[in-house]
């Protein structure tokens, strides 16, 4: 084998491999053909990682030869499978004990989620990270796919085209009709991956989560990303599947804490880049102590509910007003923005820095007019005058479309 093989010219060998490698077999049992294909196709195997809790215990020791090939972590954390009301036998009614089990979700595999995180920060942040290194968090259970949430499938996220050994799409494209769960055939959506941050419908608090993992974080981390969906059909399909029963407290959009806000702010402090969405709230992140600094954060992208025609628009200068502010402690900043998004809704405010031109532009664009000459001249142009002698001058956009040129 090894002299036909090298025999070969490197273009053929190389062809080879890739052929191989999108074959779909497990190259992983390949790599001990040869040492030449144990070299290739380590650096694939290794590129992209997929960990579950109970794998962590010896995930250090796993990956210690190939460390350096490691771009891409996928913690993938399985929790228990759960009852279904609407499945359960008909004839009688359900006790509260009963309706109380079957929405109850337990720890990932009898593994608590927050030691799972513990640990697995605790093993990051011995790595020597010269690279980038991209980290994909998915919180699942089996149970989702089977009552409630046929449509969604919990990949990494990653082209499909790149999904490793372990990483193959589980659930095949279909129509779905499930009138007892809410879902008909003329009306079935497909999602042909989801990967989110807490989970689609599973929530754990971050005010519990980030203080244990903003202290195990490597100093080498520079962007952070959390971005947690929430679909505004779920209420709606609940309440017609529980035939018009309130549901008490379920409401069509999430509203983000503060605490859960502050902790991504402290979190956020030796970054360069920061998206958080809908997890948090812009009013609730600029809302910071005194004492805190950004000194080399570049971008910022938040969401924030304020940003609704029907808000108060004093409210929404007080949010503008705190984040002038605080980027006037952030001195590398290039990009601030701050959106909000659903159903008939959009709104972006953008500030952007163009530093080789020394000037900066204010840009809001949304499906509602937002009258931001009296918001720019109280608010924003008065705390920058001061600070940085900045004159403002303003132009009538597209519609929808609001945009300030700011001039060092």
């Amino acid at each position: 084998m090894a002299s036909g093989w090298t025999g070969l010219s490197q273009e053929v060998r190389c062809h080879i491999l890739q052929i191989l490698r999108l074959d779909g077999c497990k190259v992983s049992r390949l790599a001990t053909v040869c040492r030449e294909w144990q070299t290739e196709l380590e650096r694939y195997n290794f590129a992209r990682i997929r960990v579950t809790p109970s794998r962590l215990v010896d995930f250090g020791s796993m990956i210690h030869r190939n460390r350096a090939l490691v771009e891409y972590v996928w913690f993938c954390l399985e929790l228990d499978e759960y009852g279904c009301t609407k499945c359960a036998p008909t004839g009688r009614t359900l006790t509260q004990d009963e309706y109380e089990e079957a929405f109850s979700i337990n720890d990932a595999g009898g593994y608590p989620i927050t030691t799972a995180f513990q640990d697995l920060f605790s093993v990051l942040s011995t790595w020597d990270l010269k690279d980038n290194l991209v980290l994909d968090i998915s919180i699942y259970s089996p149970s989702d796919s089977k009552h409630w949430f046929p449509y969604l499938t919990f990949m990494p996220d990653i082209a499909l085209d790149m999904l490793g050994d372990g990483m193959e799409q589980t659930i095949p494209n279909k129509v779905y009709n499930d009138p007892q769960h809410g879902w008909r055939a003329v009306r079935a959506r497909m999602v042909r991956s989801v990967s989110t941050s807490p989970g689609d419908n599973h929530y754990t608090s971050p005010a519990v989560l980030l203080p244990e993992m903003e202290a195990r974080f490597n100093k080498n981390l520079k962007r952070l990303v959390v971005f947690e969906n929430f679909n505004q059909q779920y209420p709606v399909i609940m309440h017609q599947v529980l035939s018009g029963d309130v549901l008490s407290g379920c409401v069509s959009h999430r509203k983000p804490t503060p605490a859960v806000s502050r902790m991504v702010g402290l979190a956020s402090l030796n970054l360069e880049y920061l998206a958080a969405s809908f997890i948090v709230d812009a009013s609730h992140f600029f809302d910071v102590e005194p004492s805190w600094e950004w000194p080399n954060i570049r971008s910022i992208v938040l969401t924030s509910s304020l940003l609704t025609p029907d808000q108060d628009p004093a409210k929404i200068e007080v949010m503008l007003q705190a984040a002038a502010a605080a980027a006037m402690k952030m001195p590398q900043l290039e990009t601030i923005e701050i959106w909000n998004g659903r159903r008939g809704l959009a709104a972006l405010f953008k500030y952007q820095v163009f530093r080789n031109k020394q000037e900066a532009t204010i840009t809001w664009r949304g499906t509602w007019q937002l009258t931001m000459e009296t918001i720019f001249n109280r608010g924003l142009e008065s705390r920058h005058r001061s600070l940085c002698r900045l004159q403002t001058q303003f132009r009538s956009g597209t519609s929808g479309r609001s945009c300030y040129q700011v001039s060092r």
